[in-house]
């Protein structure tokens, strides 16, 4: 079987750019300048050639490896910046789940626009809105853009189908919560009177200024 030498070429070439190199005129200079120093002196030349042959290739490994460390750092903050914004983005999404479920779209900011929802939703149930009567109202800021208002709503002659169609006007229509009840019975004609304390939060979209 023949023997294939793949190394044979290239030895070749680099005998062949030897030689061109030692015939050079300016190469040809340089090592009868290098044969005419002192032999200490040559003993420095070698020993520096040989430090930076060493050095060279040590010093090209550490650049890469600070490039590749740079590299993989950047990867991992860009990493760690996509996670945060997704988990932001997430946690934003559950609260505008959140904020629908329980908080209303518009916030009231009187008593005369609690008494009109209030009054729209008792329509929409049947029940005359003349029965009811509001008073103490308050309003906080609970956030950013959340408006709480509070209000005590007195009702009277209700029957027991008219108090359960306001209760659940409040809770469903209005998105409202009952912080307290109160109900007596009128012993003559059955029907009930009392207070609920209601508590109604919207979200106070304020305009944008211009720049």
């Amino acid at each position: 079987m023949k023997k294939i030498e793949i190394m044979k070429p290239v030895d070749q070439w680099v005998y062949t750019k030897l030689d061109e190199l030692s015939n050079n005129p300016e190469v040809s200079k340089f090592l009868d300048q290098y044969a005419n120093l002192d032999e200490k002196v040559q003993d420095i030349i070698k020993n520096l050639l040989v430090l930076a042959i060493i050095l060279l290739p040590t010093l090209f490994i550490m650049i890469l490896w600070s490039f590749n460390s740079s590299l993989k750092s950047e990867l991992a903050i860009k990493k760690e910046t996509l996670t945060v914004a997704q988990e932001i983005v997430s946690k934003q999404a559950k609260l505008g789940t959140l904020k629908r479920r329980y908080f209303n779209t518009t916030a009231v900011k009187s008593q005369a626009e609690l008494q009109s929802k209030i009054s729209g939703a008792l329509a929409s149930s049947g029940i005359d809105s003349n029965k009811i009567n509001l008073g103490g109202y308050q309003e906080n800021l609970e956030g950013a853009d959340i408006v709480e208002s509070r209000v005590d709503l007195k009702f009277n002659k209700f029957s027991n189908e008219e108090l359960f169609n306001l209760l659940a006007s409040l809770n469903v229509r209005l998105k409202a919560k009952v912080e307290e009840i109160s109900i007596k019975k009128n012993t003559t004609d059955n029907l009930l009177e009392g207070i609920i304390h209601v508590i109604y939060y919207g979200e106070d979209k304020q305009p944008m200024d211009d720049f």
